[in-house]
């Protein structure tokens, strides 16, 4: 049994949807990714990692980077409005297969059962 997290309540006042719809004009992605320089394909690539899960995945930065470097990413948010935006966002960048599921931290493990 889980206990009841107060995330939701909490994500729910913080990340109204109209703050979320501005998300992807609010954040400077081509900066972020020059600032990074290849920092968590670097990362991954030294572990020998071929996957990665990007938790808390918002409108899709690293999961749609680090797909297009060649790693097996799936998303996961706790917005409903995030994830539609991230499968938007990854299917403009040609990476449209990747695998986005709405779950807040506490329950990743029954949102990606066994790893997956």
């Amino acid at each position: 049994m889980y206990p009841e997290s107060p995330t939701p309540r909490l994500f729910q006042q913080q990340y109204t949807p109209a703050f979320m719809s501005r998300w992807d004009e609010l954040i400077d992605w081509e900066g972020r990714k020059r600032l990074e320089n290849g920092f968590f394909e670097q990362v991954l690539s030294d572990a020998g990692a071929q996957t990665a899960l990007d938790i808390a995945c918002g409108t899709r930065y690293h999961t749609v980077t680090l797909s297009l470097n060649g790693f097996g990413v799936p998303g996961s948010d706790g917005s409903t409005e995030m994830l539609a935006k991230a499968k938007k966002n990854a299917a403009a960048h040609g990476v449209g297969h990747i695998q986005f599921r709405e779950s807040e931290w506490a329950a990743l493990t029954r949102a990606f059962p066994g790893g997956q």
